[in-house]
């Protein structure tokens, strides 16, 4: 992993290292590989799964996280700019603030599964309030869903849900690596 450039991209953003150079590398893979799954024409939303800060070992799985989107923000705006540039368009936009990670996960969750990943992401995520109150951001559109890493799928499926739940028409999901 330490040879791949993505890899170490993706890890830079989960420690806040990413650099804006970093963010267009990535966000250019990641539209030349929606570019050939759907019409980018009809994304005007782009929601990025939360990241949460590496901590110590000493973290407890309920700790609580001050800033829940520290990290994803700088990829979903990125993207858009991107989504924009390449589009001639001026109507897509991100936003950070419609997800909220308020926990840690478990740490044990990667070796008990995907239903323990998927009742872990289940806890540690919400529709941000002022969505629920207040969801039109989101009502009656396409949303474009990012999260930089996936491995059992459970996050995004459960962001996807909160999405939907709140009247997004469609959550489209897609994941850098």
């Amino acid at each position: 992993w330490q040879n791949d450039p993505l890899t170490r991209k993706l890890t830079s953003n989960k420690d806040g290292l990413v650099t804006d150079a970093d963010t267009e590398y990535i966000s250019d893979l990641m539209y030349n590989t929606l570019e050939t799954e759907t019409d980018l024409d009809n994304i005007e939303i782009i929601v990025p799964v939360p990241n949460h800060l590496r901590h110590s070992d000493s973290c407890e799985s309920s700790c609580k996280i001050d800033k829940p989107n520290e990290n994803a923000p700088p990829l979903a705006k990125a993207f858009a700019a991107i989504i924009c540039k390449k589009r001639n368009r001026k109507n897509c936009h991100s936003y950070d603030d419609v997800l909220v990670r308020f926990l840690k996960s478990d740490p044990y969750r990667k070796q008990a599964g995907v239903e323990s990943r998927y009742k872990s992401a289940n806890s540690d995520y919400r529709i941000a309030e002022h969505i629920i109150r207040n969801n039109h951001l989101i009502k009656d559109q396409i949303v474009l869903l990012i999260d930089d890493i996936t491995t059992s799928g459970s996050t995004a499926k459960v962001c996807a849900g909160f999405l939907c739940d709140n009247g997004a028409r469609e959550v489209i999901i897609l994941c850098a690596a």
